[in-house]
C-alpha cells in the first residue's frame, strides 16, 4: 500500500505541475493495483497542493509543489515536512509538448465525468526507454483523466472548480519542522 501511495503522490504532483496555466480545485481518484486512492487537489498559477488521508501514515499527507521556487514540500502528520527539488523531466501531459515527448496521437473524442475531452496517446522517451500513456484533455487542455497504456493505473478528476485559490494553501503551515531523509 505504501508503494501505491508514493506512486499516487508522484502522479498527482506531476499532473499539478503540468496544469499550472489554470487555477482550480478538484477531487481526484487514482486506481492502481486494485486499490482506489482519493485525494483533493488545488492549483494556482505555478503552485499546487494535493491532500491525501492516509491511515498508513497516521493522518493527512500534503504535497505542495512550488514551481516558482523549484521545490516540492511533503507535509507529514506530526508537524514535519520534507523538501525535494522539482524535476522538469517529470512534468506530464498538457496541450504543449512535454519533456521527452516523441509522439502524440489524437485517438478521438470521449466524455469523462460529463466533460467532453480529446483522448491522446502520448509517448515519451527517457534514458532510451519509451513510455506510452493515454491523456484525456478538456477544451482548455486540462487533463481530466490519465492512464498508462494498459490501464494498470488510472487517474480521474471530478468536481472540478476552475476558480482562484487562496495563497495560504501553497505554503508550509506554521509550526512544521523540516527534516531530511537519511542518505542510503
Amino acid at each position: 500500500m505504501k508503494k501505491i501511495l508514493i506512486f499516487v503522490l508522484l502522479v498527482l504532483t506531476f499532473t499539478a505541475i503540468a496544469t499550472t496555466a489554470q487555477e482550480f480545485s478538484a477531487d481526484v481518484a487514482t486506481k492502481a493495483e486494485g486499490k482506489i486512492i482519493k485525494s483533493k487537489m488545488f492549483v494556482s498559477a505555478n503552485k499546487s497542493r494535493t491532500e491525501i488521508n492516509t491511515p498508513e501514515a497516521g493522518g493527512k499527507v500534503i504535497m505542495i509543489t512550488r514551481q516558482d521556487k523549484k521545490v516540492v514540500w511533503t507535509i507529514l502528520p506530526g508537524n514535519m515536512y520534507m523538501e525535494q527539488p522539482v524535476k522538469p523531466e517529470n512534468i506530464i501531459a498538457t496541450k504543449e509538448k512535454v519533456q521527452g515527448e516523441v509522439d502524440r496521437k489524437l485517438i478521438g473524442k470521449d466524455t469523462v465525468n460529463g466533460i467532453s475531452c480529446d483522448k491522446y496517446l502520448i509517448t515519451t522517451e527517457a534514458e532510451g526507454k519509451k513510455t506510452a500513456m493515454f491523456v484525456w484533455l478538456d477544451k482548455d487542455g486540462f487533463p481530466v483523466k490519465m492512464s498508462d497504456e494498459k490501464e494498470k493505473w488510472v487517474t480521474e478528476y471530478s468536481n472540478i472548480k476552475k476558480e482562484k485559490q487562496p495563497d495560504a494553501l501553497f505554503e508550509v503551515p506554521a509550526g512544521h519542522t523540516k527534516f531530511a531523509m537519511p542518505k542510503m
